[in-house]
């Protein structure tokens, strides 16, 4: 693996069509007692990201490119990593042949992510104002800023 390719610092502000390289924990054990095993290091390209509808949670599906360290993963393979993961360690991409077209999709993924933001935050006030035992629940902007 070629760590010197992934020379841009990109921690935050993944997008779809990334050659990304980030290292993250392994464990042993079982999901109760896991054991820290090592760090592997995954060289991949992002082929989608996605925001959870409930908590707005980012979430990437990379192709594995290489990947070295404890328990490598095999190249080839489509993985799923949210995105506080693929961050946690710090995350280095390859430059685009046009950077322009990638601040395109890093605006346009700013935008969803709001997006997602706002409707999860939305969702929790009718849930609210659902159960409220109140006769006269806050208004939507009452709540978000109590």
């Amino acid at each position: 693996m070629n760590e010197e390719n992934f020379s841009i610092g990109c921690t935050g502000d993944v997008v779809a069509g990334d050659r990304i390289l980030f290292k993250e924990a392994t464990f042993t054990g079982s999901y109760h007692k896991p054991r820290f095993a090592g760090y592997r290091t995954i060289a991949a390209k992002v082929l989608k990201d996605s925001y959870g509808k409930q908590r707005a949670q980012h979430t990437f599906t990379l192709q594995v490119i290489d990947s070295e360290g404890t328990e490598p993963i095999e190249s080839g393979k489509i993985i799923k990593r949210k995105g506080r993961n693929v961050y946690k360690q710090g995350t280095k991409r390859e430059p685009w042949p046009n950077e322009d077209q990638r601040s395109f999709a890093l605006d346009e993924k700013h935008v969803r992510g709001f997006n997602a933001k706002n409707d999860m935050l939305f969702d929790k006030y009718l849930c609210y104002r659902d159960c409220c035992l109140d006769p006269e629940p806050l208004s939507f902007d009452e709540w978000l800023n109590r």
